[in-house]
């Protein structure tokens, strides 16, 4: 089950439930939606959360961080975008639905910063091979989503994340403040571009520039 509460009852979508007085919001109370759901990955960060569960489905909730935009899944739809499409969900958590060449994907991790999530997503191919990709969607300003200098300061729908594949394996994906790594083992051809950085063996690869330290994921 997941609990949540907050000594801020300003941003109730960020709780993922209603408040009712028999649960405030500063009372940690039972997120109604995923009572009966087994979920295997909570993240939270900014003004927004993040669930996995152990099927492979991704729900989302909160907000985009003050004035900044919402993610397309939590903001009002125009709806025809092939990578996400709107799910299932109430009034509060939505259900994200990745899908690639059509294709519905199982998640197997995700992670939130302030106002950016990355999503790491299986495919199944027609042989009953697998691969791993990597999507990213929010904020973007100091490149948090690996998608290269000349990308927009804010992506509101799901994209692919390039550069990941060939033989390498993805352990985590882990995001803070404006920044995300993800971890990854395995030997394999891969090309990156200047915003993501890595390190042999066991490679880490950060992009974004980071939460208290004062050190830029660039170099």
């Amino acid at each position: 089950h997941i609990y949540t509460w907050s000594m801020n009852p300003r941003y109730p979508s960020c709780l993922g439930r209603p408040c009712p007085p028999c649960s405030p919001p500063d009372i940690p109370s039972l997120v109604p939606y995923l009572e009966f759901t087994v979920i295997t990955k909570i993240a939270s960060g900014g003004w927004m959360s993040a669930a996995v569960s152990v099927e492979g489905e991704l729900f989302i909730w909160g907000c985009g961080s003050p004035g900044s935009e919402s993610i397309a899944v939590l903001s009002e739809r125009t709806g025809d975008c092939e990578e996400e499409d709107e799910g299932e969900g109430d009034e509060f958590i939505r259900v994200v639905e990745i899908k690639v060449d059509g294709k519905e994907t199982r998640v197997l991790d995700v992670a939130v910063g302030d106002g950016h999530a990355i999503v790491l997503v299986e495919e199944i191919g027609e042989d009953g091979r697998t691969e791993e990709s990597l999507w990213g969607a929010g904020r973007n300003e100091e490149g948090q989503l690996g998608l290269g200098r000349g990308a927009p300061g804010f992506v509101k729908e799901f994209v692919r994340i390039g550069g990941f594949g060939g033989g390498m394996k993805v352990r985590q994906v882990v995001a803070r403040g404006w920044s995300s790594w993800v971890v990854c083992d395995g030997e394999g051809s891969h090309e990156f571009d200047s915003s993501l950085e890595s390190v042999k063996e066991w490679f880490g690869f950060v992009c974004g520039r980071g939460l208290g330290v004062g050190e830029h994921g660039w170099g």
